[in-house]
């Protein structure tokens, strides 16, 4: 995320989608993402900021 800023949450979960396989994997990536980053609304877009 530092190296590729500004990353809409859309993108963010498009990169993982592979790895989230079931809802257990889902909930578990929304937690870890919710404790270390926070969204930012800007032009209508959400952007995942650290």
């Amino acid at each position: 995320l530092l190296a590729v800023a500004p990353v809409t949450t859309q993108d963010l979960v498009s990169r993982f989608k592979s790895r989230l396989r079931g809802p257990e994997d889902k909930n578990a990536f929304a937690e870890i993402l919710k404790k270390i980053s926070k969204i930012q609304k800007t032009n209508g877009h959400n952007y995942v900021v650290l």
